[in-house]
């Protein structure tokens, strides 16, 4: 990986509080200007929440999008599990990690009807047990969520002959984790503009690298998994946005013309994400950074030059 990746796995791994993001886009800032790279801050706000996203290069000219969200994730007590195929087991995986909380509003609820008291106390343990859960500390290691994203940004970015560099524009989004805040932020900008948007979101941990496209931008997919040199340890497998995958959202799915790229581990359920938003995010598979960054420059050079 280039020294700037490496910085950021060393120094930038926490981006999550304001400070901390402030720190980070300050640091981009004055990294990339200072190697005479065009870089800004798109700021304003979305849904009343502020958006600070980073952009490398003429987002006014740009023929792509290179994306990925910086923002990092509090950590959750319960685990978050995806499945890359089964709409279903991830709700399912979603509701055992709920059973806790549903456990708290049924022994609450039993003790309101058992000791006469108003039911609506009741409702408390549950909310806290939902802010226990999901809205607790600030994650202290987001190696795949979404440090991964980032550097494979960068590392397509400075994999790139000028000529084709310049043609696009390389996008890291913020607040990603409240809804996809600084990807719809930039979708208002954008306006009509239907530009395709490569967007890379946990590709760090797993054996098998996922290109989820919607319908209209299939083939670029198709083509970049085509391209990818990978090993029999790795993988590269391109699925149609519809149903069964719709819960594994990222800024991909703002836009008309999105690709996410995620990678998978193996399950006897089927492949899977897992270990996001806990402090067992430890895992940045620089293979999988490699195979994305040789099959995404191919494919770049490919249909820009």
């Amino acid at each position: 990986m280039n020294k700037l990746s490496e910085h950021i796995k060393e120094k930038y791994i926490i981006r999550h509080t304001k400070q901390q993001k402030s720190d980070f886009r300050e640091f981009m800032l004055n990294e990339l200007s200072s190697q005479g790279h065009k870089v800004s801050i798109q700021s304003g706000k979305n849904s009343f929440i502020p958006v600070h996203n980073i952009i490398i290069g003429d987002i006014d000219n740009a023929k792509y999008l290179v994306t990925a969200h910086y923002d990092t994730p509090n950590t959750s007590l319960f685990p978050v599990v995806m499945f890359a195929d089964s709409f279903w087991l991830s709700v399912f995986a979603t509701f055992l990690s709920c059973m806790p909380i549903i456990l708290i509003g049924y022994i609450s609820g039993n003790l309101s009807a058992k000791y006469n008291f108003n039911p609506i106390l009741s409702i408390l343990p549950i909310y806290a047990a939902l802010i226990l859960g999901m809205f607790t500390f600030t994650n202290k290691n987001n190696y795949n969520d979404n440090t991964s994203g980032v550097i494979s940004v960068l590392e397509i970015f400075y994999s790139l002959p000028e000529e084709v560099r310049n043609k696009g524009a390389f996008i890291l989004f913020d607040n990603e984790e409240k809804g996809l805040i600084g990807s719809g932020f930039l979708k208002l900008k954008l306006k009509n503009r239907k530009i395709p948007v490569y967007n890379f979101d946990c590709v760090g941990d797993g054996d098998e690298i996922r290109l989820f496209a919607k319908k209209n931008i299939i083939s670029h997919a198709q083509e970049i998994a085509s391209l990818a040199e990978t090993n029999s340890q790795k993988s590269v497998k391109v699925t149609q946005r519809a149903l069964k995958n719709m819960l594994y959202m990222s800024d991909d799915y703002t836009f008309d013309n999105g690709i996410c790229f995620a990678a998978f581990r193996n399950s006897p359920f089927g492949k899977y994400v897992g270990r996001i938003h806990t402090n067992r995010d430890k895992i940045l598979d620089e293979e999988n950074i490699a195979v994305i960054r040789e099959s995404m420059s191919k494919f770049l050079c490919k249909r820009y030059s």
